[in-house]
């Protein structure tokens, strides 16, 4: 074994540690930083190759960051002098990529869990994650004369739009927070659960109705069956029987929820596959309504199981990057279409769901079954949901209420809500 002091003196500089006390926490904040990270992967519920794999690019990526840190120009005291860029551009990266996926995954956990042990944990990751980010900046930018270092501001805000922004959307969505069930039982409704195909525990109110037909009613992601309670009672005034369930993950649901609403299509069949033992359930005349995430997986749903006669579908726009055929090749377009497939992709790094079809595809393979699409007055909804119409135009409709807010339309219009929807259903069922 060679002596440390045979070993050449640039080689016992690479790893000798910094004497500063702020360049030894940094080195610590990395750890700390790249520890989370690693974790986040181990705890997402991935086949044990995935998890090695993504935990050895973590490693990677911290070790790399180390040795940059630790190889920058030092003084003959030993500390280490700022300005190496590789360290500073690795420590921005790093912290980036903490504090992306801490308030994602970790942060945003605290408005509705409050103090747990997730949220908790996120904000010392975020804070770690904060001070590693500042301290590659200052290595960056340090040797720069004074004006200089304004080159700092645009660099950081494209590390913003093109870095956090995605891996914020990507945490977020592979780790949401549970979000409780608040509301009691409504008047009629019956407590229910039944099991998805994985054996997850799924959990709902099925309200009986008096005209032989029956909806299911999906709300978006992040949202339990609390989030539907208005339209399940036009539902139910009028005569429907109304299956409301909480997606896997929030409410009284078991398992982990995927806030993009990838899988959720398997879901939807063990719901129908609930109705068809009940006593009482007309099996040809059974529908499906879904809000937002819950409108998309509502089509794609109905797209692999025949059996939903009818889909009403409010909020529906994009769920990977093949839905957004109707961004321009602008600059803005560009723009936005890189952050919602940035999103998705590193979603799908953080998840076991698979990508889903295109919306287009789904809507295509609903054949003859007749579709309502209600869309919010935004460009992107407007856009998605009237190509889906172009489609297949004989037998998908499309309501496009003037004012209306994301899966608003009740709330802005509820009269003629309750017309189009209900004249719909009982038109189609």
């Amino acid at each position: 074994m060679v002596a440390p002091e045979a070993m050449p003196s640039a080689a016992r500089s690479l790893f000798r540690l910094p004497s500063g006390p702020l360049d030894r926490l940094t080195l610590v904040g990395e750890v700390a930083v790249g520890l989370y990270v690693a974790g986040l992967l181990v705890e997402s519920t991935l086949p044990a190759p995935l998890v090695v794999a993504r935990s050895a690019i973590v490693a990677f990526v911290v070790a790399t960051a180390l040795l940059a840190a630790l190889g920058g120009t030092r003084s003959a005291g030993g500390e280490l002098v700022p300005g190496n860029p590789l360290a500073g551009a690795l420590a921005i990266g790093l912290g980036g990529l903490g504090v992306g996926l801490s308030t994602g995954a970790g942060l945003s956990a605290l408005p509705v869990e409050g103090a747990s042990p997730s949220a908790l944990t996120g904000l010392a990751a975020l804070l770690a994650s904060l001070f590693v980010a500042t301290a590659g900046t200052r290595w960056l930018f340090r040797p720069l004369r004074r004006w200089s270092r304004l080159a700092a501001l645009p660099i950081w805000l494209e590390v913003i739009q093109f870095w956090l922004l995605p891996l914020f959307l990507a945490g977020l969505a592979a780790h949401a927070p549970h979000t409780p069930l608040r509301s009691a039982d409504p008047a009629g409704a019956q407590d229910v659960r039944f099991p998805a195909a994985d054996g997850t525990v799924l959990a709902g109110w099925l309200t009986p109705g008096t005209n032989g037909r029956t909806v299911i009613v999906i709300p978006g992601g992040g949202a339990t069956r609390d989030n539907t309670l208005g339209q399940s009672a036009v539902l139910v005034r009028n005569g429907y029987t109304v299956l409301d369930y909480d997606p896997r993950g929030v409410g009284e649901s078991g398992g982990r929820e995927m806030l993009f609403g990838w899988g959720w299509e398997s879901d939807l069949t063990s719901a129908v596959d609930f109705l068809a033992t009940r006593p009482g359930i007309d099996m040809d005349r059974v529908g499906v309504l879904g809000l937002s995430i819950g409108a998309q997986v509502a089509i794609a749903g109905a797209a692999t199981d025949g059996r939903l006669r009818a889909v009403v579908a409010e909020g529906a726009w994009a769920r990977v990057c093949g839905d957004l055929v109707f961004f321009g090749d602008d600059a803005q377009g560009l723009l936005n279409r890189y952050d919602h497939c940035a999103g998705w992709f590193l979603a799908g790094l953080l998840s076991a769901a698979s990508e889903p079809v295109t919306l287009a595809r789904s809507a295509t393979q609903l054949d003859t079954r007749p579709t309502l699409l209600i869309a919010a007055d935004s460009y992107e909804e407007h856009a998605a949901n009237e190509s889906l119409r172009s489609i297949s135009p004989a037998t998908i409709q499309l309501w496009e209420p003037v004012g209306a807010s994301h899966t608003g339309a009740l709330w802005a219009y509820p009269h003629e809500w309750e017309r189009r929807v209900i004249g719909f259903l009982d038109a189609s069922l």
